[in-house]
């Protein structure tokens, strides 16, 4: 997860023009751009920054930006690819270019086809030999990967493309078009953003005007440690999105507190469905002695439609608001 770090085309301008018209040039283009914001209607999340020009066929070579600051040059469309990143992996999928696949991380399970996929292993356990030996065209590397880990590849031949854009859920939409810009897909890449953010629409629409339940997301439970999607996350986003109102807004980089937690007592909460989550939460004390827990209104849902800022986001928001408003659905 994360999530600047704007992919940037080189654009070298030939210019036999003179000062005084390029000025000119500049300030029709500012003018036009102008007015063409004031026309826009509200979006979804205010104040986006897109990221991929209006022409659809990308001009290779291309520069972006790494995680780490780093230039990366993807020198033509690529043939091949290997993500190591699961919400990567799924965008590539929904931009039609699944076939370009020749390798995934263990993590790597939707959709479906992805089994058929070579699997290289997770960040722990990188069959880094295996992967130099593939020679993919692009590396998509976890926003987790270490720079470490990243500038082995590099220095093996690899080109690697690590993002890291979560800390709102715009980075989402920063992935789609970033990803869409490296593989040649940016038609994909911007249908794919009208779809999701027509989803979400609708569900603002569908809760608009309703009393938000106080919710908390339980992204891990332990004694003496309570991980959340605080205010700077994509979660926290998703979740007023969905109608509901995070308890743990006031915190920051996903770390709270139990102490604050029971003095919240959150109306509803969400976990994981996996790993048994909800099974170990209702025993831990301090979380057992919550309403929402006594009340039986612990949620389990897919964190991986969730954590993952991939193309189903949209749809994880309609979960969390049915859950969230079951009266507007």
């Amino acid at each position: 997860m994360s999530f600047g770090l704007l992919p940037k085309n080189g654009e070298n301008m030939k210019s036999k023009i003179s000062k005084h018209v390029l000025i000119i040039l500049l300030t029709m283009i500012t003018i036009v751009l102008l007015l063409a914001a004031c026309a826009k209607d509200d979006v979804i999340i205010e104040e986006k920054i897109p990221i991929v020009s209006d022409d659809s066929s990308e001009t290779y070579p291309m520069t972006i930006v790494d995680k780490f600051g780093d230039s990366v040059v993807i020198e033509k469309a690529p043939n091949t690819l290997i993500s190591l990143s699961p919400e990567i992996t799924e965008i590539i999928f929904a931009l039609n270019a699944g076939e370009l696949m020749i390798g995934r991380s263990s993590y790597c399970d939707n959709p479906i086809e992805t089994k058929d996929i070579q699997d290289f292993g997770t960040l722990f356990d990188l069959n880094v030999e295996s992967i130099v030996e593939a020679n993919p065209d692009v590396l998509f590397l976890s926003s987790m990967a270490s720079e470490d880990l990243a500038s082995n590849l590099k220095n093996q031949g690899i080109t690697v493309v690590i993002l890291d854009k979560d800390s709102t859920l715009e980075g989402t939409y920063a992935y789609y078009q970033t990803v869409g810009q490296v593989i040649n897909r940016n038609d994909e890449a911007k249908a794919l953003e009208e779809k999701v953010g027509a989803q979400i629409e609708a569900v603002k629409l569908a809760v608009a005007g309703l009393t938000p339940p106080t919710v908390y997301y339980v992204v891990h439970a332990a004694e003496g440690v309570d991980t959340t999607a605080t205010g700077d996350t994509f979660i926290h986003d998703m979740i007023t999105l969905a109608g509901g109102d995070n308890v743990a807004k006031d915190g920051t980089d996903w770390m709270y507190s139990l102490e604050k937690i029971i003095e919240k007592n959150p109306d509803l909460m969400l976990c994981s469905q996996y790993w048994d989550t909800k099974a170990s939460i209702v025993k831990l004390e301090g979380y057992k002695e919550l309403d929402a827990i006594k009340e039986d209104r612990l949620y389990e849902v897919d964190e991986n439609m969730i954590v993952r800022q991939g193309p189903r986001i949209g749809d994880a928001i309609e979960v969390m608001a049915r859950l969230f408003h079951p009266e507007a659905f």
